[in-house]
């Protein structure tokens, strides 16, 4: 009885368990900003947080988006947290 579980002991501590089985807890968060720009064209850009999207913002603003921007919407994890619409 004992051998049996000396063997099953060793093979299971044996198993490698590879990066694809764990998963990641919390979960990390997705912020994106979408851009809808007036002449067609604008887009959807990654950002690390949602402060480094509201930076971008404030830079883009600085340089005269909200000459040439529809709308500007920050979403984490595909839920809205920060709209702003120029026109």
């Amino acid at each position: 009885m004992i051998k049996v579980l000396i063997m099953l002991t060793c093979m299971l501590t044996s198993i490698t368990v590879t990066a694809g089985d764990f998963y990641d807890f919390p979960f990390n968060d997705t912020v994106t900003m979408d851009v809808e720009k007036t002449n067609g064209g604008g887009g959807t850009w990654k950002c690390a947080s949602v402060r480094d999207c509201y930076i971008k913002v404030l830079e883009a603003e600085a340089r005269g988006a909200n000459q040439y921007c529809e709308s500007i919407v920050i979403k984490r994890n595909g839920k809205v947290v920060w709209t702003r619409k120029y026109k």
